[in-house]
């Protein structure tokens, strides 16, 4: 790999994923999984043929609440082959492959830790020697046969537990704007007993910059069916030539399917007819669309919102929110 041992690396994105996509035996300890990262690995693992891949982390729904561990990125995982187990207080970051490349340090599996995104955390790793990898290992199987093993089952336990935890971002974010860190707190208590979703608008930088209540305080979605979407769920919209979410509304009247409303209000006859049903929301918290949450870190890729919208990922709405108020989230 042309890093030497006992070398100290700030980013491990780059050598981490060279080392998985070469390897025939992994090992991996992280409390903190994302959803891209997780993504981007059990496509590695799924094409790696006979290779035995294992991984640690610890399956807590606060965790995962707080977007800092993606239940639906852990399910890839699990369909991709990997073998995961479940070991309470874990805190160890360590990255084994073949038994000839490790990394050990502060970073986990996310695109913060890693050093995937624009602004990560500021992390560092050392690269094992070989003594250091061979007893790096027998921790990691002193471990292993004390975890429980992670299935489609403890998945879904953990994703129900985590419905019903309340995340407050005030203690986390401590340098944004009161006023935006409290409207998100509210949004996070309201998503308690409400659906959260993610809809995707056709809209520009300038487009998605105007204020919402002003310009449209509804959204549109396609002929093929009338949207999920319940009194009192907030939508999470995301302006898709910017690639970034900066807008939460909430659903305030039952959609209706209503081509008329819509031309008397200056919609084109062929975007009325393609996107006929009617939601109207009120605007719960927008945000310059530069400091709108890539889509990407939410886990998301444009393809997964061609129906119009789908339900936002356990944690999503935090994840989302960190990033919105301050870019503070610890781990994306």
């Amino acid at each position: 790999m042309g890093v030497d041992a006992g070398a100290l690396l700030t980013s491990l994105q780059q050598p981490l994923m060279i080392a998985a996509a070469n390897a025939t035996s992994v090992q991996i300890c992280s409390p903190f999984i994302g959803h891209r990262t997780a993504a981007d690995l059990a496509a590695i693992a799924e094409n790696s043929g006979g290779s035995s891949w294992r991984l640690l982390t610890w399956l807590r729904p606060a965790a995962a609440a707080h977007g800092s561990l993606s239940l639906e990125g852990l399910g890839k995982l699990l369909k991709a082959g990997v073998d995961m187990a479940d070991l309470p207080r874990l805190h160890a970051k360590l990255f084994l492959f073949d038994g000839a490349v490790g990394f050990a340090g502060s970073a986990n599996l996310t695109l913060s830790g890693l050093g995937g995104i624009q602004h990560p955390n500021h992390e560092l790793s050392v690269v094992l020697a070989e003594a250091q990898r061979a007893a790096a290992s027998m921790t990691f199987e002193s471990w292993w046969s004390m975890a429980k093993p992670v299935t489609t089952t403890s998945l879904s336990a953990c994703a129900k537990d985590a419905a019903r935890i309340k995340v407050v971002l005030k203690d986390e974010i401590t340098d944004a704007p009161s006023s935006r860190t409290g409207d998100a707190d509210a949004l996070l208590e309201h998503a308690l007993h409400h659906h959260v979703w993610v809809k995707a608008e056709y809209l520009d930088e300038h487009q998605a910059d105007q204020p919402r209540e002003e310009s449209r305080p509804w959204i549109a979605s396609p002929r093929s069916g009338r949207p999920g979407f319940n009194l009192g769920d907030l939508i999470l919209l995301y302006a898709k030539s910017t690639g970034r979410c900066n807008v939460v509304v909430e659903a305030t009247e039952p959609s209706r399917l209503d081509v008329p409303w819509l031309k008397a209000r200056g919609i084109s006859d062929e975007s009325a007819e393609r996107w006929p049903w009617v939601t109207p929301v009120t605007m719960r918290l927008q945000v310059p669309i530069r400091e709108g949450v890539p889509l990407a870190v939410l886990g998301m890729s444009g393809r997964s919102l061609q129906p119009g919208h789908r339900r936002m990922p356990v944690g999503g709405l935090a994840t989302a929110l960190n990033f919105m108020c301050g870019g503070a989230s610890l781990e994306l």
